[in-house]
């Protein structure tokens, strides 16, 4: 199968979503631009994008794959394509689960499957299944919102002092050893932004309230 990325938007897009359906759209923190989706999930699944640590960019609607439904030839938009910190590459689909064994969607399917094998990439299906397990979705969207707040570089300093002597420990202690460097910011909105950029751990499958474990990092 030969290659095929169509004509490209200046935002990297092969196509833009058409007016007929509705568009979300996503500030990515990572692609340092607005993402647009055509659907809450495709929105949902930036977040984990940008939470995962061996995703460097993503790009939506990257490249047009031709298949053939009832014997006539038609246009795949993957969702995403996502490239890792290796360079390894991967499309991605994002769908309904209860959409996944549509006959137009296995077409779809195995002609992204070929034109993944053939350009040395992996081609995956993600589905509401994958997003919603636990609080995992929650808690990204959360702690995403804090992500982008602004610390000049003394009030970062004085955080990591501030939590250095810590190692396994819980919310409410962080936020208490906080609180007195906060200034103008919330100690909670600090703690986010310290998950956020990788300074402390928590199991974002779980609900996180004041007695939530935590371990501060060292890095």
């Amino acid at each position: 199968m030969s290659k095929r990325s169509g004509n490209k938007r200046k935002d990297g897009r092969a196509r833009e979503i058409p007016r007929s359906k509705a568009r979300w759209r996503f500030v990515s923190i990572k692609n340092k631009r607005m993402v647009h989706c055509e659907s809450p999930k495709e929105r949902d699944y930036c977040i984990f994008l940008e939470f995962d640590s061996r995703v460097r960019r993503y790009q939506e609607q990257p490249l047009a794959i031709p298949y053939v439904l009832n014997g006539e030839d038609h246009e795949y938009f993957v969702d995403f394509m996502v490239e890792l910190i290796g360079g390894r590459k991967q499309l991605i689909e994002v769908k309904s689960a209860s959409e996944v064994d549509f006959e137009e969607n296995l077409c779809k399917f195995a002609a992204a499957r070929a034109y993944a094998e053939d350009n040395d990439m992996e081609f995956s299906v993600v589905t509401e299944k994958d997003l919603h397990k636990g609080f995992a979705l929650e808690n990204m969207h959360h702690i995403y919102r804090h992500g982008a707040i602004r610390l000049d570089t003394e009030m970062i300093l004085s955080i990591m002092e501030t939590i250095s002597p810590f190692d396994q420990t819980m919310v409410e202690t962080i936020i208490t050893a906080l609180a007195p460097i906060s200034k103008c910011h919330d100690p909670r909105s600090i703690l986010l932004w310290l998950i956020w950029k990788g300074k402390i751990a928590v199991d974002v499958t779980q609900k996180i309230e004041s007695t939530t474990a935590v371990k501060v990092r060292r890095l």
